[in-house]
């Protein structure tokens, strides 16, 4: 019995002498610092925590856990386990409207803002931009999306005398065409076609161009003294018709020689005229040397010259000393010789063959 109450007595102080010793050697953690957007699963936040106690996180509405972290934080000797990052903001649905496209956006996510902007002939009506932001726990656009319609341009200007096609409606849109015509007698003076386009601004539709005009006009047939037109006879032209003016033999023609029908009336360029052509003595022109190598082949002509008249010079001089040196030689003695007559020629002995 004794024995046994030694050995409580023991085990207690051995007991006691471990828990002093363990909680003297790890501490409570502080109240912790939860990442953005999170909570704590269950219950609320205490001031302070023993050591190895874990808490487990979850993201608040709007949010969900970013892949690959787990959402607990854990006291470890008055520190908690480093979480900085937990949550992350929800996508909203890919806007997407009839004729338009995104322009700028990041992620889609909480939070984030997204700008619309329309195809070409379209302007965007409700606005540019729209923010992803949570609604009765759910995420979704701050408003309605935006939509596109067609730009408009007014109704074409009607014109006098004349029409134009497709026939007049309420809508005309970018890239319609219409066609102008004019009624019988009379010229279409501009262009036949306007298209309907973008203006300036982005947002408001306008024609191209002017609309034409329908005039009645006639130029009359020119006269031109000393002259004629080249073309068939008409009493009268129209608008844009073209003539070819000549002149008689003897007569030069002054001005252009193509003239075409105005939109006054009048024929653009002013009508020629026909003078008298007078004629001109022929002016006599020096020949020019039209090259250096005609003086350079005349240089080497002299210069041929002039070598063989000195060289004759030479050779008369030559020639003339020594028929000079040739008389001044005294001539040899003509004792041993004698004139021969014909008799001593027929007297010498013939050669024998």
């Amino acid at each position: 019995m004794g024995l046994f109450a030694s050995c409580s007595a023991v085990v207690l102080s051995a007991a006691l002498l471990q828990l002093l010793f363990s909680s003297t050697a790890l501490c409570d953690c502080p109240r912790p610092d939860l990442p953005p957007h999170s909570s704590l699963k269950e219950g609320g936040l205490e001031d302070t925590y023993p050591a190895g106690v874990t808490l487990r996180l979850q993201c608040i509405s709007g949010y969900e856990t970013i892949p690959g972290i787990i959402p607990r934080m854990t006291c470890d000797d008055t520190k908690w386990s480093d979480l900085p990052r937990l949550c992350q903001g929800k996508r909203c649905s890919v806007p997407n409207i009839e004729n338009g496209r995104i322009l700028s956006s990041n992620d889609l996510r909480l939070g984030e803002e997204v700008t619309f902007g329309c195809n070409h002939g379209f302007r965007i009506i409700g606005g540019t931009t729209r923010r992803c932001v949570v609604n009765s726990g759910t995420v979704q656009w701050n408003r309605g999306l935006p939509t596109c319609e067609s730009i408009p341009c007014a109704r074409p200007p009607v014109i006098a005398n004349g029409r134009y096609e497709p026939t007049p409606s309420d809508v005309y849109e970018v890239g319609q065409i219409i066609i102008y015509r004019c009624d019988p007698n009379y010229s279409l003076i501009g262009n036949s076609t306007i298209t309907c386009v973008v203006a300036e601004n982005d947002v408001d539709g306008k024609w191209d161009l002017p609309s034409p005009e329908c005039k009645n006009v006639k130029c009359p047939r020119p006269s031109i003294p000393y002259g004629n037109v080249a073309n068939v006879f008409q009493a009268a032209y129209t608008y844009q018709d073209n003539l070819q003016i000549e002149c008689n033999p003897g007569y030069t023609l002054l001005g252009s020689s193509s003239i075409r029908c105005g939109a006054d009336s009048q024929w653009k360029p002013s009508l020629p005229r026909c003078d008298k052509t007078t004629a001109r003595p022929p002016t006599q022109t020096t020949p020019k040397d039209e090259s250096g190598s005609g003086k350079v082949i005349g240089i080497a002509i002299g210069a041929v010259i002039a070598v063989i008249v000195l060289a004759a010079l030479i050779f008369a001089a030559v020639k003339w000393f020594y028929l000079q040196g040739k008389a001044n030689t005294h001539p040899a003695s003509t004792d041993n010789y004698r004139v021969v007559s014909e008799k001593d020629v027929a007297l010498e002995p013939k050669s024998k063959d």
